[in-house]
C-alpha cells in the first residue's frame, strides 16, 4: 500500500466517523443499520459496531481500511455503503460466528474493502463473464499467490430472493480465502479457461445449483 502520513489518516478517519455519528439516530429504527460504536482499531482501520434490531445481544462490528491499497482515502459514502450491504446480509455475515475478534463482547469481522471497490488485501477484480443462465464467473487476482481464480458464482436471481452477487459476494470470498484455499473449497477446483490460472465453482456453497 502506498505510504500515507498520520495527518491524512487523522483527517480520513474523522471524516468518517463524523458521517457515521448521524446514524446514532436510527437506534430507534428496526429496518435501518444502527450504528452503536465507531473507534479507531489501527491507524489505518476503523471499527463500527452495529445493532440490529434494537437488541444488545445481536451487536457486532466490522472493521474498514481508511484507505485503498493505492492510498487514496476511502470515501465516507463507499464506507457507509459496506455498513449498509453487510447489514442487509448479516445473518449470512454471522452465520458460522467466525469472528476475527470481539469488542465489548460483540464478534468482529474484518472487511478487506468496500463494496465499490476493485480491489482489497485479498483480491483484486481482473474481470468477470456471465457464460451461464446460472452462473457468473468472477476473475480475481489472488494477490496471496500471485494467480488468476476463475470464481463461478451464482447469477443474481430476478425475483428478488437471496442469492450471490454484488458487494457481498466479494466481502464474502475475501474472508474465505484470506488465510489460503480452504480444503473444502480446493475440492470443488475445476479446469481453468485462458483467462484464470484455477477455477472454481461456488455456485453450491452460495446455495444455488
Amino acid at each position: 500500500m502506498t505510504e500515507v502520513g498520520a495527518e491524512r489518516a487523522d483527517w480520513a478517519y474523522r471524516t468518517i466517523l463524523a458521517r457515521l455519528l448521524e446514524f446514532t439516530s436510527t437506534l430507534g429504527d428496526r429496518s435501518a443499520p444502527a450504528v452503536c460504536a465507531v473507534v479507531r482499531q489501527s491507524p489505518m482501520r476503523l471499527l463500527a459496531g452495529l445493532m440490529p434490531d434494537q437488541d444488545p445481544d445481536r451487536r457486532y462490528g466490522i472493521e474498514l481500511p481508511l484507505f485503498r491499497t493505492d492510498g487514496t482515502a476511502v470515501p465516507w459514502n463507499r464506507a457507509i455503503d459496506a455498513i449498509r450491504e453487510v447489514h442487509r446480509h448479516r445473518d449470512e455475515y454471522l452465520a458460522d460466528d467466525r469472528a476475527d475478534h470481539r469488542f465489548h463482547g460483540a464478534p468482529v469481522r474484518f472487511v478487506g474493502g468496500t463494496p465499490a471497490d476493485l480491489e482489497n488485501e485479498v483480491f483484486g477484480l481482473a474481470g468477470f463473464s456471465c457464460h451461464e443462465l446460472t452462473a457468473l464467473r468472477l476473475y480475481l487476482r489472488y494477490h496471496r499467490e500471485g494467480v488468476v481464480l476463475g470464481i463461478d458464482v451464482p447469477v443474481p436471481p430476478r425475483d428478488g430472493t437471496a442469492g450471490a452477487g454484488g458487494a457481498f459476494t466479494m466481502i464474502e470470498l475475501s474472508a474465505l480465502f484470506r488465510g489460503g484455499v480452504p480444503a473444502n473449497i480446493a475440492e470443488r477446483e475445476r479446469a481453468a479457461d485462458r483467462y484464470c490460472d484455477r477455477s472454481y465453482d461456488l455456485r453450491p456453497w452460495f446455495g444455488r445449483n
